[in-house]
């Protein structure tokens, strides 16, 4: 079992048993930072170790407040699950859009398994409006 892959720059394995990663790397050491923990402070550790040459932090964590993020840096959030609760404000706002009329689902295009070809054709023909959808049932109602 490889634990490493130095070919994508996953060169040391960190057991966060024993210690923290903020502590095991330098400052602009480390390109890519994917935070799947959610940890207060987590941003603050994330600008202490990466690269100010296009270092990016993402976690699954909306942080409130992730601080400046530094120049030469980004840092992003996305919505994980209803265990995320800091993320339910955006939720209510999206579901008042909606209840409102003002933010509608575009169309789906529902195809049967063996209209597999038909769907990638129509894909890679561009300008879709909305979400191709795949039914490996063969049931095409929406």
């Amino acid at each position: 079992l490889e634990l490493t892959n130095p070919r994508l720059g996953a060169t040391q394995l960190i057991d966060y048993h024993s210690e923290n990663w903020w502590d095991v790397f330098g400052q602009g050491e480390v390109s890519v930072i994917i935070d799947t923990v959610g940890e207060a402070g987590t941003p603050g550790y994330a600008f202490s170790v990466l690269s100010t040459h296009g270092g990016h932090g993402v976690s699954i964590a909306d942080f409130e407040d992730p601080g400046a993020v530094p120049a030469g840096m980004t840092w992003s959030s996305f919505i994980n699950s209803d265990t995320n609760l800091v993320s339910a404000r955006e939720l209510e706002a999206i579901n008042e859009l909606v209840v409102a009329g003002q933010l509608k689902m575009p169309g789906l295009s529902v195809y049967g398994l063996s209209q597999t070809a038909e769907a990638f054709e129509t894909s890679a023909g561009g300008h879709v409006v909305g979400k191709l959808v795949i039914s490996v049932n063969n049931d095409t109602s929406v």
